[in-house]
């Protein structure tokens, strides 16, 4: 699964990703970053096999996901991590 966003200020990028990851301790993840102008691109790739480990939670992978993806949408502040992002899961996407 790859998440996208841009964000304006880069101060909010290592905010951000704490936030999406800290109720999903389970799952590892890569993120890319890249300047583009006076913004800053992120990228955030979470490996599909990571929800696996929540099975004992949710009754399937996709389940799993679609919960991540949820919860991803709401933070304190009112902004959305997902909100606007480009984000692929193939398996989702096979299932779906």
């Amino acid at each position: 699964m790859k998440l996208r966003k841009l964000f304006k200020e880069p101060i909010e990028v290592d905010l951000q990703i704490a936030e999406l990851f800290k109720d999903w301790q389970e799952l590892s993840y890569r993120v890319q970053t890249e300047q583009v102008g006076d913004c800053t691109v992120v990228e955030v790739q979470i490996e599909p096999k990571g929800f696996d480990s929540l099975l004992g939670i949710f009754s399937s992978r996709e389940e799993a996901m679609g919960a991540f993806l949820s919860l991803a949408g709401k933070s304190k502040d009112g902004k959305r991590f997902h909100r606007a992002l480009s984000f692929t899961t193939p398996s989702l996407m096979a299932t779906g």
